[in-house]
C-alpha cells in the first residue's frame, strides 16, 4: 500500500508504516474514493490478522465521538468531504490510544524520578523526624551493641557510625537505649526525661558507673604498653583515643586546661 502511494517504507515496523498511511491519508482524503477506502480496509484488515506479534487494540462504535459516527453512517460531513471509512477511523483511534499510553508512561517515569530526588534529598539530614528515621533504618543493622568488658570502645564506634552516616547529634539518644548492655540501661532507667535526651549526659553518667571517668583515662594514658601483635601505630592511635577521652572527660578547652 506504502509503495502504490509513493511512501518510503524501507524498515519501518508496523505501527511506522500505519503513521505514514495516517499522514498521507490526510494529505488527500478528499480524493480517496469508495472502492479505494475498500480496498484499504480488506488490507489492512487482511495485515492484522496476520500479524500476532503487536498487540491490537478493538474500537467499539461507543467510543467513537458524534462527528466520527456520522462519517461512518454515511453522507457528507460538515466541511463537504466524503466520509472516512471505518479502517481509517480505527487506526487514527489506535494512534491516538499509543500516543495516551506513552504519555501516561512518560509521567509516570517523572513522578517516580521527583519521588527519588525528594527521598534523596531527605537523606542528607535537614533535622526532622522523617529523614532520622530514614537514616536510622538504614545504619540499624551495623550499630554496635554495648558488652560491659569494653564500654569505651562502643561508644567510639557508636558515634563513628552516626557521623559516616551523617546523622544528626541531637537524635543520637533517641537510638542508644537498644545498644545498650543490661547494666548500662539499668543506669540509664534512673535518669531523668530531659537528662534522657542528651547524648553527652547519657554516657558521662554510663561511663562514671564503669568507673571511667578522668582519672580513669589519665591512669590508663600514664600505664598503657605496647604488647603482643599490636603495632607501634595502633599503639599510638590506641594512646591518641585515651588522651582524647580525658581531655573531653575533663572538660579541657585549651591549651593552659590541660
Amino acid at each position: 500500500m506504502c509503495s502504490e502511494r509513493g511512501i518510503q517504507c524501507d524498515n519501518l515496523r508496523k505501527q511506522e508504516l500505519i503513521q505514514a498511511l495516517r499522514s498521507d491519508e490526510d494529505n488527500d482524503v478528499c480524493d480517496v474514493d469508495d472502492n479505494d477506502n475498500n480496498d484499504l480496509n480488506d488490507r489492512v484488515e487482511d495485515t492484522d490478522d496476520d500479524d500476532d506479534c503487536n498487540d491490537e487494540i478493538e474500537i467499539g462504535d461507543h467510543l467513537l465521538s458524534g462527528d466520527r459516527q456520522a462519517d461512518v453512517s454515511g453522507g457528507l460531513r460538515a466541511d463537504g468531504r466524503e466520509p472516512e471509512s471505518e479502517t481509517v477511523i480505527a487506526l487514527r483511534l489506535k494512534l491516538a490510544l499509543i500516543q495516551e499510553e506513552r504519555e501516561a508512561e512518560r509521567e509516570r517515569f517523572e513522578r517516580e524520578k521527583e519521588r527519588y530526588q525528594m527521598l534523596g534529598g531527605t537523606r542528607a539530614g535537614n533535622g526532622n523526624d522523617a529523614s532520622n528515621k530514614l537514616d536510622y533504618r538504614d545504619i540499624k543493622s551495623i550499630l554496635p551493641t554495648m558488652h560491659d568488658e569494653d564500654v569505651l570502645s562502643f561508644f567510639m564506634a557508636y558515634e563513628r557510625v552516626m557521623c559516616l552516616h551523617e546523622v544528626e547529634r541531637s537524635v543520637w539518644a533517641k537510638y542508644l537505649p537498644a545498644q545498650l548492655s543490661p547494666k548500662a540501661l539499668k543506669t540509664f532507667s534512673r535518669l531523668s526525661l530531659e537528662e534522657s535526651r542528651d547524648y553527652d549526659t547519657i554516657k558521662d553518667v554510663i561511663l562514671t558507673s564503669y568507673k571511667l571517668d578522668a582519672d580513669s583515662y589519665l591512669k590508663t594514658f600514664r600505664t598503657m604498653r605496647r604488647a603482643g601483635q599490636v603495632t607501634y601505630k595502633m599503639h599510638l592511635t590506641n594512646m591518641r583515643e585515651i588522651l582524647w577521652r580525658y581531655i573531653d572527660a575533663s572538660r579541657i578547652t585549651d591549651f593552659d586546661s590541660i
